[in-house]
């Protein structure tokens, strides 16, 4: 049996995805897919621009057999965490026998991708040094990482050309992910058909979020049934975006100083300095991510450090290849009946019922800022909230 994995946020659902879809379906031939999805916040460091049960029915209805949501400190982390996090879960499953991912090449060369990866993973104490020195230099991370590669000359530079593209770093990171925690999934990596995942996600947000939207013209860009989802509830339950959580960013950095946040592992010593040397100057969640962003800092960096603070989220990191962040549970957020058996062999809880997450200190945590997420739209537009602890899984 074939069941192949998926790690997304469908943030919205478009065509893009539903080419994958219909890739790991009729090409490689998967008898089941299974989605791992961040929930209302997504890893850019912002809300999701429409909630997570609607996106499951997208999910649901373009051919997937179970979407499981990603626990919030990894959906909000880097990139490393995040598919990290991804991986644990479709591994902590024992019934995914693969997984699959967009790339940017025409034809993606595995043993690249998985010689990079390895590299990544030891980042022996010359190539850490490389960086740092890139660092101290201005350059962004991802520049010094790349040039620290290429000084040392182990990848030829039409190799590391990989590493420019935000879709073959995603897979990348999974496959990191796959030799950190020994994982036996089988990485599928599918070309990309026309514009970048990316590029088309974001052109989609632009639309989204002009303030009349024209919705007729999605239909170019997203596939006709998550039009259809997505207008069911437009301006009643989404849009919800990062500045419609401004007012409570100011009040969290003006109600406790940097060090509480250094302290509870919320933010580095770097990030708390440089955000609150700013904050004289703050007037809105992105204009002040725009603010304390620089060459070294990226804004996703940044506005990610701005939603944990919001959010009373840890800091997730990787400091030691033996003591890696814990996945402590997945919520089930939709299935079609036929698939339940996937998860009967699952090695850590599968949580169908929210009131079961206050078990557990991140579940709390996690319902709380679910409840914050569905409290704008009950302000924006309204109307009733969506309550959390009444939501049961999207069962086809």
């Amino acid at each position: 049996m074939k069941v192949v994995g998926v790690i997304a946020e469908f943030n919205p659902f478009h065509n893009g995805h539903q080419y994958l879809f219909h890739t790991i379906r009729n090409i490689y031939e998967a008898d089941y897919l299974v989605v791992i999805m961040s929930g209302n916040y997504v890893q850019r460091g912002e809300p999701a621009l429409i909630h997570k049960f609607s996106r499951t029915r997208m999910a649901l209805e373009a051919g997937a057999d179970l979407v499981l949501e990603l626990p919030l400190p990894f959906a909000i982390s880097s990139a490393e965490l995040f598919g990290l996090g991804g991986i644990m879960a479709l591994s902590s499953l024992n019934t995914v026998t693969h997984i699959a991912f967009g790339c940017e090449e025409t034809q993606p060369d595995p043993d690249i991708f998985s010689s990079i990866a390895h590299f990544l993973i030891e980042e022996p104490a010359s190539f850490q040094e490389a960086i740092k020195k890139r660092l101290s230099q201005g350059m962004s991370y991802p520049a010094a990482r790349k040039e620290a590669l290429l000084s040392l000359g182990l990848f030829p530079p039409e190799q590391l050309s990989l590493l420019d593209s935000p879709n073959n770093l995603l897979g990348i990171e999974y496959i990191k992910g796959i030799n950190r925690i020994h994982s036996s999934l089988i990485p599928i990596m599918i070309p990309r058909n026309g514009s970048g995942h990316h590029e088309t996600a974001s052109g989609i947000r632009k639309i989204l979020t002009k303030e009349s939207p024209d919705l007729s013209t999605l239909s170019e860009w997203m596939p006709e049934h998550a039009v259809t989802i997505l207008k069911q509830q437009w301006n009643d339950q989404y849009p919800v975006t990062a500045d419609d959580y401004s007012c409570y960013l100011y009040y969290a950095l003006t109600t406790h100083n940097a060090q509480y946040y250094t302290d509870n592992c919320i933010l580095s010593q770097d990030e708390a300095a440089r955000i609150y040397r700013n904050l004289p100057g703050f007037s809105g969640f992105t204009s002040f991510c725009h603010r304390v962003k620089s060459k070294q800092y990226a804004y996703t960096r940044i506005s990610r450090a701005m939603l944990r603070i919001i959010l009373d989220q840890p800091h997730l990191t990787i400091t030691d290849q033996n003591a890696l962040p814990s996945l402590p549970y997945l919520r089930l957020l939709g299935m079609k009946k036929e698939a339940s058996h996937l998860l009967s062999k699952a090695s850590i809880p599968i949580i169908s019922k929210p009131a079961h997450m206050k078990k557990y200190k991140e579940g709390f945590k996690e319902l709380s800022a679910n409840s914050l997420y569905y409290q704008i739209p009950a302000l924006k537009y309204h109307n009733r909230p969506i309550l959390e602890l009444e939501c049961s899984p999207i069962i086809y």
